[in-house]
């Protein structure tokens, strides 16, 4: 019988997954070693600017001058730490708004933020905000704002048999002809014989099976 994985471990994989790669981001490690430096109501202020500028695009300069401006910080350092700061707590918190509600779990999160070198105090605050009461509008605004490939929004095909050519006075060689409408407006035509035809719908059915595959990893499900 295999030894069970010790929850370090499984907390620092958690937390990696939270982002893209296998590294932690820098921007997140900025904050986990200097988070202290500034109040717990100071970084409440911070997650609020994130909140608005998820919600609204856009947080102004003035919006964050005024902010750095009221913070109790030595006016040497105040605002390069606090933009620091803000970058990797926006960093967070778009890592964390990126993962399904229903899969992000409020013990294990705490826990990945924990593992993170991230302070209690500060942990509760950022839970209170994943997992407060704006996150049915927020999910709903990180779905309306992902990037995105177009989709197919209407789908037109019929069977052609071509009888002769220039050079054969008799083909009787049926092909498929396929109109794609995508949802930017765009039309592609293609023709394809009967053989390919097979051949893209048994690659189709083939990716359909690796990506069902790939999301039943355990990585993927936090």
């Amino acid at each position: 019988m295999s030894a069970p994985i010790p929850t370090a471990y499984v907390t620092e994989a958690h937390s990696k997954a939270m982002f893209s790669g296998q590294k932690i981001p820098p921007q997140i490690l900025y904050l986990s070693k200097n988070i202290h430096t500034v109040d717990v109501s100071v970084f409440g202020r911070l997650l609020q600017l994130c909140v608005k500028e998820i919600l609204e695009e856009n947080v102004t300069e003035n919006e964050f001058q005024d902010f750095i401006a009221t913070c109790k910080c030595s006016a040497a350092k105040s605002e390069d730490v606090l933009s620091d700061l803000y970058a990797g707590t926006r960093l967070l918190m778009t890592s964390a708004f990126r993962i399904p509600s229903a899969q992000l779990k409020p013990e294990l999160f705490k826990d990945s933020l924990l593992q993170l070198k991230i302070p209690q105090a500060y942990v509760e605050q950022v839970v209170s905000v994943v997992f407060g009461h704006q996150r049915a509008e927020i999910d709903r605004k990180v779905l309306q704002t992902r990037p995105r490939l177009s989709t197919l929004q209407r789908y037109r095909w019929r069977c052609d048999v071509t009888i002769s050519t220039n050079s054969l006075n008799r083909v009787l060689e049926p092909t498929i002809l396929m109109e794609l409408t995508l949802s930017n407006g765009r039309i592609a035509n293609f023709e394809v014989p009967v053989s390919k035809f097979h051949e893209l719908r048994y690659n189709v059915a083939q990716v359909l099976k690796e990506m069902e595959d790939l999301e039943k990893r355990h990585i993927l499900k936090f």
